[in-house]
């Protein structure tokens, strides 16, 4: 049902600068974000450093998170594209895979995520939107929702070093 009420990556067929996960995301890069809750207060703020690695259509994509109360995060992605735009990606904290597709200057994948709450993990559904503004610049917008509500959105700007 969300299929057909929500945008398509097609959307952003033709657009410029294109995005090809594949030549920005590889090598390092480092990014800023933050995580509203629902009622749109800002709920954590964090600084990222990644790197990424790809030969041919296989990647890694190796994320340390720094948060503002210091606490630290690592993932580690990895991805495999097709030559349609499609991929797929995956990571310890993720329930099943990555399921995505990149088109013009936008990609967008949807996943499921593990995240800590207390002493168990909580899955919240990630809606994972990246749009490149410049050859330095990627704006990442993800919107999380549990039983179809909205948990909050998380805004990521990244540059390339």
């Amino acid at each position: 049902m969300s299929s057909c009420c929500g945008v398509n990556v097609s959307t952003y067929e033709g657009r410029q600068p294109a995005l090809d996960l594949r030549d920005y995301f590889n090598g390092p890069l480092e990014a800023e974000g933050v995580f509203f809750n629902r009622k749109g207060v800002i709920q954590r703020q964090f600084h990222m450093e990644l790197t990424g690695a790809w030969q041919g259509n296989s990647g890694t994509l190796d994320e340390h998170f720094i948060y503002s109360n210091g606490q630290k995060l690592h993932r580690l992605w990895k991805v495999v594209m097709n030559d349609d735009g499609s991929f797929v990606g995956s990571a310890d904290d993720l329930v099943g895979n990555a399921i995505g597709r990149q088109c013009g200057n936008a990609s967008n994948m949807k996943y499921t995520l593990k995240v800590p709450k207390g002493n168990k993990t909580v899955a919240i559904n990630m809606d994972d939107w990246l749009y490149k503004v410049s050859d330095a610049v990627v704006i990442n917008r993800v919107r999380a929702t549990k039983f179809g509500f909205r948990v909050g959105e998380l805004f990521i700007t990244f540059r390339k070093k």
